[in-house]
């Protein structure tokens, strides 16, 4: 069987995969992350206007839009945007099928440009900053968040789940998670921190830095306790909140992700 393309891969995850809607902890720190970007980043009343590519199911964008904010979200995948207008029913988000590469959006026309995961697809993230750096608006904000490189828990989770799922496979019993976490241990070992602050740089934009953020690892567990798992960092999020774009060390050994903020001035 050939490999799947990109396209291919996010259309079977969207449509095969109950996931994408699921209530996990990417919820809970997504929230907090929402709050922190609201109170760090955004003023209310003159930095309304939210662009999420790669949106996938739009969790960003949905809570970004509860907020408030007026706010429209793109993937190139149908199957992705199917989930991303279930999930945002009810809400007026412009949901439209684009390439972040070439967007169908005006110059200087958006506030802050969200993608979660979606630098990481690229070996060249140029022209991303570079469409990216078109459509912000002068002090506009541009925030990525990219699979951790570096020695993690999360790491080392997703190593651990790469051995069982193989055995599970040579005993014929391959999961149906397998093709996931091959994807998702591509992505966790691609490029540092240092090469997307140089390429933003170079793309024109100013103020850039790295955070540590997403201090909450999925951690291999049984299903039964995944539910346990989100009560818990529900339970202390309220230690977590004003810490997700924490340099702390720990926040990167625990980490899942980091944030890449990019400023255009």
């Amino acid at each position: 069987m050939s490999k799947p393309t990109e396209k291919e891969y996010w259309s079977d995850f969207y449509v095969q995969s109950s996931l994408a809607l699921a209530p996990s902890r990417i919820d809970v720190i997504t929230s907090l992350f929402c709050s922190e970007v609201e109170e760090t980043f955004l003023l209310p009343e003159s930095k309304r206007d939210i662009l999420e590519v790669g949106c996938g199911s739009a969790l960003f964008s949905k809570l970004m839009a509860e907020k408030g904010y007026a706010v429209s979200c793109c993937d190139f995948s149908p199957a992705a945007l199917a989930a991303a207008s279930k999930r945002l029913e009810g809400l007026a988000v412009n949901v439209f099928n684009a390439d972040v590469r070439s967007l169908p959006i005006p110059d200087n026309s958006v506030d802050l440009v969200y993608c979660g995961g979606l630098l990481d697809v690229f070996e060249d993230p140029s022209p991303v900053f570079k469409e990216v750096l078109r459509v912000l608006r002068p002090q506009g904000l541009f925030i990525a968040v990219v699979p951790s490189k570096s020695f993690s828990i999360q790491v080392l989770a997703d190593y651990f789940n790469s051995v069982v799922h193989t055995i599970k496979s040579l005993l014929g019993q391959p999961s149906i998670y397998w093709r996931k976490y091959r994807f998702n241990l591509k992505h966790a070992t691609t490029k540092p921190e240092a090469f997307y602050l140089m390429s933003a740089s170079k793309c024109g934009f100013n103020d850039v830095f790295v955070s540590k953020g997403y201090p909450v690892p999925e951690l291999s567990m049984p299903a039964a306790l995944k539910g346990q798992y989100v009560r818990f960092i529900r339970t202390i999020s309220p230690i977590l909140q004003g810490k997700i774009f924490s340099k702390n060390i720990i926040f990167r050994v625990f980490g899942i992700y980091y944030y890449v903020v990019a400023r255009k001035i």
